[in-house]
């Protein structure tokens, strides 16, 4: 009886409502059933999980950019005994360029987007892109990368020394590509004034070759700077130097007599838009005209300025000063002196008549130096008594 009895007991405690720590368990129990329920609804059905990866290839001209995203596949079933599931893999990326998007796409499983940056186009400086993966659950994954733009021309300008005549600017300039449109500008100033922007050299920005015979004296600097298409900027110094300085002689007439000319020759430096430069001639100080002349190589002369040659009948006794100035047509000047002298002492002869009777005469020569425009002189005789 008394093993009956034990019997019974475990029987009940078994069987029975049982304590509160055998009531906690049962919940417990049935916790653990409803979290592998959710397990099975919510959560992935397959190994992996979203993930996003965005690669580009250089950090200049047309850069590659692709990008690509793996989205959790989730097994999704409804409340009935079976419960009918199906598999939901479905995602979406998006890339962007610092905040602001700029492509993507959208798939089961997967999905991609790739396209060309524009290193030209982009400012200076650093760049991120960004690629988001958002699967169907709404979990998300990140990747990033980021570029350095350094867009800065290479600028190189050929210093030409001295110049003469029509001369160019030249030099180089290296741009990074730009994919949608002109790498650059050039832009170019001489004596700190600009002189216009295009691409390179002067005679590509101006149309036409700087005339050395317009420019004045002296040194002259180039400044030449660079634009690229997102901005970046170098420049580049050089220079070129004017002397225009015309040489000029004067072939000195000496002793001159009746109708004579002074006569000489000048050096211009080529003008090319232009007359050279002029000859301005001055005897003993005063002025006696100038003439513009055309070509580098030039024979001047009096009659060629005056239109007439000069007449030494008309000048004083003694040696007269020549003083030329040749100008050039920037003002560079230069000068050369000669001389002409003037005796146009007369000679005169008279014929003695010895012992005359009767009326008579008295006779002789005279010689004059030829005097152009008018008589040459005159005789006057003196009689004695």
């Amino acid at each position: 009886m008394l093993g009956s009895k034990y019997r019974g007991e475990r029987k009940n405690k078994v069987i029975g409502s049982g304590s509160k720590r055998e009531r906690e368990m049962r919940a417990k129990g049935l916790l653990v059933i409803f979290l592998l329920f959710a397990v099975l609804l919510f959560f992935p059905s397959r190994g992996w999980s979203t993930s996003a990866s965005i690669t580009l290839g250089g950090s200049e001209g047309a850069i590659p950019l692709h990008a690509s995203g793996s989205f959790t596949a989730y097994e999704e079933c409804d409340d009935e005994t079976p419960p009918n599931c199906v598999t939901n893999d479905l995602g979406s990326l998006t890339v962007y360029h610092e905040n602001t998007a700029i492509g993507g796409s959208s798939g089961n499983g997967s999905a991609t987007w790739s396209t060309i940056i524009d290193g030209g186009a982009l400012s200076q400086g650093e760049h991120t892109f960004k690629a988001v993966a958002v699967d169907s659950h709404g979990v998300s994954a990140t990747d990033t990368v980021t570029i350095k733009i350094d867009n800065t021309p290479v600028l190189i300008v050929n210093s030409l020394g001295q110049v003469e005549g029509a001369f160019d600017i030249t030099g180089s300039v290296e741009f990074k590509e730009h994919v949608g449109g002109e790498e650059g500008y050039v832009q170019i100033f001489i004596d700190g004034s600009p002189y216009g922007y295009k691409w390179w050299s002067y005679s590509d920005i101006k149309g036409k070759k700087l005339d050395a015979g317009q420019w004045s004296q002296g040194e002259h600097t180039i400044e030449v700077y660079a634009y690229a298409a997102n901005g970046a900027w170098s420049s580049a110094t050089g220079s070129f130097v004017i002397d225009n300085t015309p040489g000029v002689s004067v072939n000195s007439p000496g002793q001159v007599e009746g109708e004579f000319d002074i006569t000489g020759t000048v050096e211009f430096k080529e003008c090319v838009e232009g007359n050279e430069g002029y000859v301005y001639i001055y005897i003993d100080g005063s002025s006696y005209g100038y003439k513009w002349y055309e070509g580098t190589s030039v024979g001047w002369s009096y009659s060629d300025i005056k239109g007439k040659k000069l007449d030494a009948g008309q000048w004083s006794q003694g040696e007269h000063t020549i003083e030329v100035y040749a100008y050039a047509a920037n003002g560079a000047e230069s000068s050369a002196t000669g001389s002409f002298s003037i005796d146009n002492t007369p000679t005169v002869g008279v014929n003695s008549p010895g012992q005359v009777e009767g009326s008579f005469d008295i006779t002789g020569t005279v010689g004059f130096k030829e005097y152009v425009n008018g008589e040459e002189g005159y005789v006057q005789l003196v009689e004695l008594f």
